[in-house]
């Protein structure tokens, strides 16, 4: 991304992690950044389709 591209999509969750959310090298738990996925996406999920949801599986990232 260069300095003049404007980020695609919408903020729906800011969050920070914490030391207990880190190794000892200081990097972020795969886990956490997951859950940080989900909330994020069940919360525009939410918001499109007026209801609750949940989800289900998660198949990867790449």
């Amino acid at each position: 991304m260069s300095g003049t591209d404007k980020p695609k999509g919408e903020l729906v969750i800011q969050t920070i992690a914490m030391p207990k959310d880190t190794n000892p090298n200081g990097d972020i738990f795969g886990g956490w950044l997951t859950s940080q996925m989900d909330l994020g996406s069940g919360i525009l999920a939410a918001k499109t389709a007026q209801a609750r949801v949940v989800t289900i599986a998660m198949e990867g990232m790449s």
